[in-house]
């Protein structure tokens, strides 16, 4: 009898195999979850991995702009700003150069002699200090030094402007002085380290 019943036992099992296939669809479907969860594992692994590596490089560039940053201001900035205040401070003195409503030939040459003298001063003092860490802030404030220059020249060669008079100094000369200052000090101030 035992071995009647095992041999059933084998026939049913046999035959239950051999059905509708409804149980290798199962095993199938199994092992297609099982394959894209494996797959989703390794995709949210790699994206977060990449993830990661975006925010430390990242990170790392920030770091290193504060740092170049720090350093322009300590090592450029702070030690020249004085001959940046000094410039501007020594165009403002003009005024003391006007005493006349007319300019003479001699006096406008010596105020332009005076005024190519600055900028050369403050190009050699504080602007090439900053042409090897940036070279498009030097060249931004080069060219504001150089409009302003031709600015003053052509304002102070003009004999219809009285510039003895305060007013005249205010609006035409010193209004361009603090403007031109103004604009440089925001660069300077605005510069990111990059």
């Amino acid at each position: 009898m035992d071995f009647q019943n095992e041999l059933n036992l084998n026939f049913l099992v046999t035959q239950h195999d051999k059905g509708n296939g409804l149980g290798d669809f199962a095993d199938i479907a199994q092992v297609i979850i099982a394959a894209v969860n494996i797959g989703l594992i390794i995709y949210i692994y790699i994206s977060d991995k990449n993830h990661k590596q975006r925010e430390t490089v990242a990170e790392n560039q920030k770091s290193s702009n504060l740092i170049k940053l720090q350093g322009f201001k300590d090592f450029v900035v702070a030690p020249n700003f004085v001959h940046l205040q000094l410039f501007f401070s020594n165009l403002l003195l003009l005024n003391a150069r006007f005493t006349t409503d007319i300019i003479s030939e001699e006096s406008n040459l010596e105020i332009n002699s005076y005024i190519k003298s600055e900028v050369s001063k403050f190009r050699i003092n504080f602007n090439d200090s900053i042409l090897n860490i940036n070279r498009p802030l030097f060249d931004f404030i080069k060219a504001k030094i150089e409009s302003l220059s031709d600015e003053l020249i052509t304002t102070i060669s003009d004999s219809n402007i009285d510039l003895s008079n305060s007013d005249n100094f205010e609006r035409y000369i010193a209004a361009q002085i603090r403007y031109t200052k103004n604009e440089i000090v925001s660069a300077l101030v605005n510069y990111s380290g990059e």
